[in-house]
């Protein structure tokens, strides 16, 4: 590329020029770079703001981490693991499959550590992206390729009073290990994903645990198991074994699609095995009662936990449903006034998932910002374009979250943005994606979104304030599949540099 157009800023600043910019080393960046190296691009770099790859697997340390979606589903289809341990592989495997494929293809030399992104510029003059990195420099490049993720921020509540508390505080994703927790008095915020696996460790070595929830969750079984050494050594001897297995796996979410559908007869039949695992579990009938969710199944993620009921009935543990009103120097106090005195608060209390590209700034055509027009929240043609920032896409972007494996989505998407990152560069073009299909593919996605569970009357992380569906794709997979199978040039506006 041409490096005309610098701004007088960038005129006295270390500029760097590549073709293509991938924002994040997590999951989606990973697939992204591995897609780029494999079509014969090499011109590109990986921002990445943490010192290490693996986003969430990276970030998210805590006792008990693992994925609540099989391994063997939620993996790379290029890069088929036929050894993970168990069916719902821990965090620290996940992490370390991750790294292997970073080196297996050779994507170190490409990515730039301890480097966020500030700000993202279009340049009309010359169809150019500047982007600028907290390390003071610039990076001119032809088309941007953002892979940050959603669950990349946590969303930690503002307490009164939290700044006195006289012992430990921290969010779930930012896992404090040299805090002790055996014999301490402990108190958790939350009963949501990470809540369901950290409470059950905390319940056997901690004195005292408090659980403080808003809601309780729908949780079902979860069906893990540990993988017996000849499956394993018969999975690496015949591979299509393990990738039969995962056709199968996605195919089992596939059909069960309707368990999200509200009032479909597969949800009614899980909110009543839902309510009698509770029955079974929990004896005491005002706890039960706390426990049973008053939202339709699928309002919030179905969770998957064997350990979570039987931690919860424990006599060194207490669930509070009050709601917290202040933090003192020694405790938590709720809205009836109580003080319960806690010697470590752990927030699992979830991230800041619908503010996709924050804390990002992102100026496209005619100094427009994403932001502003996101004011109502995100909103992307196939969850990766927006009018007026061409070039720019979005690697698990707005309404791209499934209740199956994201890896999925997150390849359907790499494998559609790649077709237009060959013309780019081929070609010398410039992709803007039209007004009208971007319009009429989100009143799509809101019209199909009246129908699921997530669009009740709960509390969830998958709609903005204004209730807008801004996080779930409100269909099957399979129709994202095909829907990005293909380069739909005639959607967009298409010019050459």
């Amino acid at each position: 590329m041409d490096g005309g157009g610098l701004t007088d800023t960038e005129a006295k600043t270390l500029v760097t020029t590549v073709d293509v910019v991938v924002i994040g080393a997590g999951p989606a960046g990973i697939a992204t770079s591995v897609a780029l190296k494999r079509a014969g691009l090499t011109s590109f770099l990986v921002l990445e703001r943490e010192a290490s790859v693996g986003g969430v697997w990276r970030d998210n340390i805590y006792p008990g981490a693992a994925c609540d979606v099989p391994s063997l589903l939620y993996s790379f289809s290029f890069e088929t693991n036929t050894q993970w341990s168990k069916v719902f592989a821990p965090q620290p495997e996940i992490r370390a499959y991750l790294e292997r494929c970073v080196d297996k293809y050779g994507l170190r030399e490409h990515i730039r550590f301890n480097t966020e992104v500030i700000r993202l510029s279009y340049n009309e003059a010359d169809a150019v992206w500047s982007v600028y990195t907290s390390d003071a420099g610039v990076i001119r490049t032809l088309t941007v390729l953002t892979a940050v993720g959603q669950l990349n921020r946590p969303s930690t509540p503002t307490l009164p009073g939290i700044e006195n508390f006289e012992g430990s505080a921290f969010h779930s994703a930012r896992w404090r290990g040299d805090v002790e927790l055996k014999g301490k008095s402990v108190a958790v915020v939350g009963t949501g994903a990470s809540a369901i696996q950290i409470v059950p460790h905390i319940a056997q070595i901690a004195a005292r645990l408090m659980v403080f929830q808003r809601s309780p969750p729908w949780v079902m079984p979860k069906p893990d198991r540990s993988y017996l050494e000849n499956e394993k050594r018969r999975f690496k001897r015949v591979p299509l074994l393990a990738r039969m297995l995962r056709a199968r796996l996605w195919w089992s979410y596939e059909s069960g699609h309707g368990k999200v559908i509200a009032g479909t007869k597969v949800n009614k039949a899980m909110e009543t095995a839902g309510r009698r695992i509770i029955a079974e579990n929990v004896r005491d009938p005002q706890l039960r009662n706390m426990l049973t969710p008053d939202y339709p199944l699928g309002c919030k993620r179905i969770l998957l936990s064997n350990d979570w009921y039987p931690a919860l009935v424990r006599d060194n543990v207490t669930v509070i449903g009050d709601a917290i009103e202040r933090i003192t120097a020694k405790g938590v106090v709720t809205a009836d006034g109580t003080e319960h005195p806690v010697d470590v608060i752990i927030f699992c209390t979830g991230f800041k998932s619908t503010e996709f590209l924050l804390p990002m700034e992102v100026v496209g055509r005619a100094g427009k910002r994403l932001h502003d027009l996101w004011r109502d929240g995100a909103e992307a043609y196939r969850g990766t374009t927006v009018p007026g920032f061409p070039n720019l896409f979005m690697i698990y972007g707005p309404n791209t979250t499934v209740p199956s494996s994201a890896i999925f989505m997150i390849e359907c998407q790499v494998n559609y943005v790649l077709k237009f990152v060959k013309r780019i560069l081929r070609d010398g073009l410039v992709f803007d994606v039209r007004p009208e299909p971007m319009r009429r593919f989100n009143a799509a996605i809101q019209r199909q979104a009246a129908g699921y569970a997530w669009m009740s009357s709960c509390n969830n992380w998958f709609k903005s304030a204004s209730g807008k569906l801004v996080n779930n794709w409100p269909a099957p997979t399979r129709k994202f599949f095909w829907l990005t199978r293909f380069l739909d040039a005639s959607n967009y506006q298409i010019t050459r540099r």
